[in-house]
């Protein structure tokens, strides 16, 4: 069956199977939910209603809290679909693009009328304060907690005033008009996401204002990666591996340290903060605070590729640094290097996983759908990528012939 038209019978029956009215069970609503961080996030809730399901012993029961997906639709990627179908009674789909008013679509203003309560709205998609300020208009007065997510990005636009890891509390605009304008502009994402969090911040103390927790991801790995940094490198690794070349990296990130994070440890901790208990200690810590969310230990970028061709099983190729303009910049996405997320481990007792277990399960799922014949319209978009990145760097052959390196690529990477 084709994707969409399987999507669209999957949307239809789970928004007709689920009565608005029924109260009793608790309300999560997901703006996002298709993406990377977003679906693996996801997955652990519809994962922890089966569970709950198969707990009660009671086939005919229904679940305790229900989910609204709130997204565009345009990045069911993998097997995201097939996954969802399985969780009908528990989550509904509204397609919808938040460029555009929310009052104009008629299901969310429908959910948002006969929702007496969220338990939890999780904000993986606003990337603009004007869009952050509508969602936040719906939900006063009726919101347990908003939870932002965000980007180690808005340190970008910020005046650090010490060498080291960056903290929650070096989200401190310039003082000087002139330096906020430069900055802004060099980095205009995470202008727009900082002003997201200092929308959330001003509407504190205000009545009827939305208890919120904001979370500042830097860059994050794991299965299902829409960036596909982590497997465009290990796509690279077997060409230099195959050809017996280099694998190059900009020469500024020599002795630079640089912060990841895990998606399975970002979802479990929302998770947990979803279905905590609105009274508890861990509940009341976390409102209106901001965390960095990182692995315990920073990595050199030279070690991390290392270390991954090592688990890739092509540990011969070189790491070699460049001066070269052509050379991609694939990690690390910013420039001020490693984050502190030890206020998150001490508020909220968060464990991340051991950087180089996750590093190394990361390797063995993309490694495995290298080696089977199943996601060919990922690994494409995949190959494109790195194809993209490659241009101009190699003299040898096949390697500065686009197509004869992509019919390689397609060969090495089982694409039908």
């Amino acid at each position: 069956m084709n994707i969409q038209v399987m999507f669209n019978v999957i949307s239809v029956f789970i928004i007709q199977a689920y009565d608005f009215n029924v109260q009793s069970m608790r309300q999560f609503l997901i703006f996002g939910g298709n993406g990377f961080i977003g679906f693996e996030f996801l997955s652990k809730i519809l994962e922890n209603s089966s569970l709950e399901s198969k707990e009660s012993d009671c086939t005919s029961c229904q679940p305790q809290y229900h989910t609204t997906l709130v997204n565009r639709g345009h990045s069911w990627d993998w097997d995201k679909l097939s996954l969802l179908e399985k969780y009908c009674k528990s989550i509904t789909r509204i397609q919808w693009d938040r460029k555009q008013p929310l009052k104009d679509c008629g299901q969310l203003v429908k959910l948002f009328r006969e929702v007496q309560y969220f338990t939890a709205v999780v904000d993986f998609s606003a990337y603009s304060k004007s869009t952050l300020k509508e969602s936040l208009s719906f939900v006063k007065g009726k919101c347990s907690l908003y939870i932002y997510i965000s980007s180690d990005s808005i340190y970008e636009v910020c005046e650090k005033r010490h060498s080291g890891l960056t903290r929650e509390t070096d989200a401190v605009r310039p003082a000087e008009s002139s330096e906020r304008t430069r900055l802004n502009r060099l980095d205009k994402y995470g202008h727009k996401k900082l002003e997201c969090e200092e929308l959330l911040a001003q509407q504190e103390g205000q009545p009827d204002s939305v208890p919120y927790v904001i979370f500042r991801l830097p860059d994050v790995f794991g299965s299902r990666d829409s960036t596909q940094r982590l497997w465009q490198y290990l796509v690279w690794m077997k060409l230099c591996d195959c050809f017996n070349v280099p694998l190059y990296v900009p020469e500024q990130l020599t002795q630079k340290s640089i912060s990841l994070v895990y998606v399975c440890d970002v979802a479990s901790l929302l998770v947990r903060v979803i279905f905590s208990d609105t009274k508890s200690e861990f509940y009341q810590q976390m409102q209106n605070q901001s965390f960095n969310l990182a692995a315990s230990e920073q990595i050199m970028i030279g070690d991390l590729l290392n270390f991954l061709s090592e688990k890739l099983g092509v540990g011969g190729i070189r790491i070699e640094f460049s001066a070269s303009h052509d050379i991609p910049l694939i990690y690390p996405s910013v420039n001020l290097g490693p984050i502190d997320s030890s206020k998150a481990r001490r508020v909220l007792s968060w464990q991340p996983s051991v950087l180089h277990n996750a590093l190394r399960e990361s390797v063995q799922f993309y490694q495995s759908i290298m080696e089977s014949d199943v996601f060919s319209e990922e690994k494409l978009f995949c190959i494109d990528e790195v194809l993209d990145n490659l241009k101009g760097i190699y003299d040898v052959e096949p390697l500065r012939d686009r197509t004869r390196c992509l019919e390689t690529l397609k060969e090495m990477l089982h694409v039908k």
